[in-house]
């Protein structure tokens, strides 16, 4: 007996195959981006209760400078995110204060880190504690080819360094990204040589591991002084954020280029790839777990002092618009790699002369910072 089971799809032709798909395809989208908006809208009032929180007990403004603004990255990704599927047209602009803003949070966290052990536990002044810390091991698997760092100071501006390299690289990076897909030759997500997306991608990445690893051995180096105020979940916070984001970027960009996942024009209506996309939808997403954690790990609750005064809330606001800090150590910072270049170029001319006695070799150590002083930290807001 002939099987008499017909499947509706052989009564479709190819042609309302593809249109039935399509309109599918656009009303699924239209769900998902909706449901981003509900995300992104509820990050960013838990994160308006967060810094409102924060300004009405406002009481360590160089500790809670720095937590309100990397409380504030939460309703700039989520917000930019779903703009970004909203009016796809301008991505790459958005997506340009975003990326940005991400290197700003990292040493945003470094000196809310730094403060918190020169202004709360004095550490500088405590039998001298950083000058003797001991030396820094590398993680594995580096450990395994590169000596330890020199403890103290030493690695303290070291760290600080590998900080603020990512915070001038990124946005020039950025920047060139910005130019190369206005003028045609970036191509987001293509492993091409012949465009720029795999040279800034591989700069980027370079860079954002140096800033996180480097962030990561301070932690654990200072982790016994810093426990007092539970840096553990704090870590895990700004390390979900920034490492996931671009990570996540860079694999659904790899399965895209792979074949993993098909391109579909239908979504969005006028998209013509579906990496960036994904990669705003799942940050809608994403923003408001992490505004929910970022509401327990950096809560207003230890900076609540009824006996205090409350500063004036455009007091408060100044402050954390108070940028001279960063313009200060990003100078330094550029200043002294010159510096040191300069040396480095110089020896090098004098060891092609064979003027041997005379090389300097203090080139070797980009750091310690002969200009910088731990009273910068102790009197910094």
């Amino acid at each position: 007996m002939p099987n008499s089971t017909v499947y509706i799809g052989d009564l479709i032709s190819q042609e309302e195959r593809r249109s039935y798909i399509s309109i599918n395809n656009n009303e699924i989208s239209s769900i998902y981006v909706s449901f981003a908006g509900l995300c992104s809208w509820l990050a960013l009032f838990i994160s308006l209760y967060s810094v409102v929180q924060h300004f009405h007990h406002f009481h360590k403004p160089y500790l809670q400078k720095y937590i309100i603004r990397i409380i504030w990255m939460i309703p700039i990704y989520s917000i930019n995110a779903w703009l970004a599927l909203k009016f796809s047209s301008l991505t790459i602009y958005f997506d340009t204060l975003r990326e940005c803003y991400e290197a700003f949070v990292l040493y945003s966290f470094m000196k809310y880190l730094t403060n918190y052990l020169y202004r709360e536990m004095n550490i500088d002044k405590e039998n001298n504690a950083i000058e003797i810390k001991p030396p820094v091991k590398h993680l594995f698997p580096f450990n395994l080819i590169w000596a330890p760092l020199d403890g103290g100071y030493s690695f303290l501006y070291l760290s600080r360094h590998c900080i603020l390299q990512y915070i001038a690289i990124r946005p020039l990076t950025t920047f060139i990204a910005l130019v190369s897909e206005i003028s045609g030759i970036y191509y987001n997500g293509t492993y091409s040589l012949d465009e720029t997306y795999i040279y800034l991608l591989i700069i980027n990445n370079i860079s954002q591991m140096t800033a996180l690893y480097f962030l990561t051995l301070f932690y654990l180096s200072f982790k016994e002084e810093l426990s007092s105020m539970k840096p553990f979940p704090k870590f895990v916070c700004i390390k979900f954020v920034i490492f996931i984001t671009f990570f996540q970027s860079c694999i659904i960009s790899f399965l895209i280029n792979k074949g993993f996942i098909i391109k579909d024009s239908s979504l969005n209506n006028k998209r013509s790839t579906i990496d960036t996309y994904l990669q705003d939808l799942l940050i809608c997403y994403e923003m408001l777990i992490a505004s929910i954690a970022h509401l327990w790990a950096f809560s207003h609750q230890p900076f609540i002092n009824l006996s205090m005064e409350n500063s004036g809330r455009c007091y408060s606001f100044m402050r954390v618009l108070d940028f001279s800090d960063e313009r200060t150590d990003l100078t330094d910072h550029v200043h002294q790699i010159y510096s040191r270049l300069r040396i480095f170029m110089k020896n090098r001319r004098r060891r092609n002369n064979g003027e041997h006695q005379q090389v300097d070799h203090d080139y070797e150590v980009l750091i310690p910072l002969s200009t910088t002083s731990s009273s910068k930290y102790q009197n910094s807001d």
